[in-house]
């Protein structure tokens, strides 16, 4: 939407050479949704757009270098600025990492959950994210820094 990709999971450089790229596998799932075709034998993937968890960890850390030169990629070639993913609920609520090229949203609002209820809101270049009781600009929600492993490396976003 605009300039933003926005994604269940996550996009992955990989997903953008499935056939036909995002706009086949958005056409596959359409005719999916609307009960013309099968699910997508691509959505089945632990690393598919709805189950990868690459942008995401619960600790609401920042993304690994990894992980960084991955969005990165993917933002170029689909000509974005920023990707919103969810499914990976979020410690502190809605956060961005990256500088803010990825924001993440799940914020387990649902009652089995606990979580708070947020909204992400962008009117231009501004974004905020909007809570019960205020509304922060978004340098109020940048993920928290990456913590050191014991041999002094950054850990990555899949532990």
């Amino acid at each position: 939407v605009g300039d933003s990709l926005i994604v269940h999971g996550g996009i992955l450089p990989s997903h953008l050479n499935i056939l036909g790229g995002l706009n086949g596998l958005n056409q596959r799932v359409w005719l999916w949704l609307t009960n013309q075709s099968a699910l997508p034998q691509e959505l089945f993937d632990n690393d598919s757009p709805i189950w990868t968890r690459f942008y995401s960890n619960p600790d609401s850390r920042e993304l690994s270098d990894e992980a960084i030169k991955s969005l990165d990629e993917v933002l170029l070639k689909t000509g974005t600025k920023r990707m919103i993913v969810g499914h990976t609920p979020q410690q502190m609520g809605i956060n961005h990492a990256a500088g803010g090229k990825v924001w993440r949203i799940d914020t387990a609002m649902c009652a089995m959950m606990g979580g708070k209820p947020e909204v992400l809101e962008i009117l231009g270049n501004e974004i905020s994210v909007i809570t019960e009781a205020h509304k922060l600009p978004a340098a109020k929600r940048k993920a928290r820094p990456r913590i050191a492993n014991v041999e002094g490396k950054k850990n990555s976003n899949s532990e």
